[in-house]
């Protein structure tokens, strides 16, 4: 029985998921500084979604990381540490898709 127990306890610890710094994207990896210069982070307060810079003006992301506030920040390496060298901006419209279900967003 401690057989047992012991087993079950070298299965449970083997089985556990360890803690990774790089465990956001599977298969992912942290970029060079300035590589990604069209990835954007969307902020409320907080990182919460990224978007694309598809030209000086304009960002796209996906439906449901609408907010009625979001500040745009572009630039920086790491979106929870907000960077000297990353521009940031409030974004002044946003147009959601026609087609884009309002379950999609929550609203």
């Amino acid at each position: 029985m401690k057989a047992f127990i012991v087993l079950a306890l070298f299965a449970v610890a083997y089985a556990a998921p360890i803690e990774d710094e790089d465990d956001k994207i599977v298969g992912g990896y942290e970029c060079r500084k300035n590589s990604v210069p069209y990835q954007v982070s969307l902020n409320s307060g907080y990182h919460f979604c990224g978007g694309s810079l598809i030209s000086s003006t304009w960002v796209v992301s996906a439906a449901h990381c609408y907010k009625s506030r979001i500040q745009v920040r572009l630039g920086g390496n790491n979106a929870f540490q907000p960077e000297g060298a990353s521009n940031s901006s409030t974004f002044c419209k946003v147009i959601r898709h026609t087609g884009a279900a309002a379950r999609s967003t929550g609203q």
